[in-house]
């Protein structure tokens, strides 16, 4: 028998998740219940945990109203979820300490299966134009050989590894400290990077019910999935006491790799990656310290294969779109010698080979 047998549990359950339900509690109902809906419908009370039961029992009269706004939303806007008790739950965190109870999800979850080549990458938030320059030399080339990455979709160094890593059409992965709940996405301004990963093929993955905003507990605590699902966790530029600091601690705990850039001397912002540098982490200085690691061998050049069979002025809208959804009209201005109606033949003709996609409202984007 299974523990959970139908889909009224598992939203119930899901729900709980966020409202309660520990790993710890859910497994000492494990030990007590045969399956989840016999606990349910007799309160928990088994498990000797008065202050859970008596919020259970607060709580159960408003669940199956809440897990019906839920069955909505996962509905209106394809979201999966999965449980712990679920065999289909990726075993990568289910072997976690203290794995997610549930996931939610959208796009590709296959993904998950390419995690032992793909990297973890932390950083600031107010990222430098050092860091953005060593992420495009190094990042870039690491990407290029179809290593993906794994990171929060955080403005920053977050956003800026997610765009270099679908520039070069390598998996992508984003961890969201909140739900997935598009009204309550921030920061909006990487809106157009969360579609980008969807529609590329790539994976959204929170342990939040869609509707739950991010705050000082959220965000931590997304944090050791990041440390834990890749072999290495990179740490571009961080401050000492900083989110990026406490993922790469937490992959320290568990036995994982971290790498860090050299720090730019004469900078403020880098005194974590000075302090991991003291630990004898990876030191990165071109991309084959972070392949050789990942059994990687050679860096093939991607963008080079897009770019093959394509004209100059071809060329020129991939690299003027590249990282941001632009209007037929901005892009006019910025290309010279063509006209409104030789970009829209050229941007059609991008879009049937899959490299160019209309974002709506003719607005543009790199696939």
């Amino acid at each position: 028998m299974s523990y959970i047998q139908n889909n009224q549990d598992r939203l119930r359950f899901a729900w709980l998740s966020n409202n309660g339900l520990t790993y710890k509690r859910h497994t000492q109902i494990r030990q007590e219940y045969e399956d989840f809906y016999t606990a349910y419908e007799d309160d928990f009370c088994r498990i000797n945990d008065e202050k859970f039961v008596t919020k259970f029992k607060s709580l159960k009269p408003k669940i199956d109203k809440e897990i019906l706004k839920l069955h909505n939303t996962l509905m209106e806007q394809d979201i999966y979820l999965q449980t712990l008790p679920d065999k289909p739950y990726p075993p990568i965190l289910r072997s976690l300490n203290e794995p997610p109870l549930a996931i939610f999800y959208q796009g590709d979850i296959s993904v998950i299966y390419k995690l032992p080549k793909m990297i973890t990458v932390v950083g600031s938030r107010d990222v430098s134009e050092y860091s953005k320059e060593i992420m495009d030399k190094i990042l870039g080339k690491i990407c290029q050989s179809g290593v993906g990455v794994v990171s929060g979709l955080a403005y920053g160094v977050d956003s800026y590894s997610h765009q270099i890593c679908l520039d070069n059409h390598a998996p992508a992965l984003a961890v969201l400290g909140m739900g997935l709940d598009k009204d309550i996405f921030y920061p909006k301004e990487v809106q157009f990077l969360r579609d980008r990963i969807v529609d590329s093929g790539g994976l959204l993955l929170s342990e939040y019910l869609p509707t739950t905003p991010g705050n000082k507990f959220t965000f931590p605590r997304r944090n050791r999935i990041l440390a834990n699902l890749t072999p290495i966790t990179l740490v571009v530029q961080a401050k000492s006491e900083s989110g990026s600091m406490i993922t790469a601690n937490e992959a320290f705990d568990n036995n994982k790799k971290v790498a860090t850039f050299p720090a730019h001397i004469g900078s403020k912002g880098y005194d974590g990656n000075i302090e991991l540098i003291q630990k004898k982490v990876i030191i990165v200085t071109e991309p084959k310290d972070i392949l050789g690691e990942l059994g990687v061998a050679e860096v093939r050049s991607k963008a080079n294969k897009i770019y093959k069979d394509l004209s100059e002025k071809d060329i020129m809208i991939v690299e003027a779109l590249k990282g941001q959804i632009r209007s037929v009209e901005d892009l006019t201005k910025d290309i010279e010698g063509l006209t409104f109606s030789e970009l829209m033949v050229s941007l059609s003709m991008l879009e049937l080979k899959g490299i160019v996609k209309n974002a709506g409202a003719n607005q543009w984007r790199v696939v």
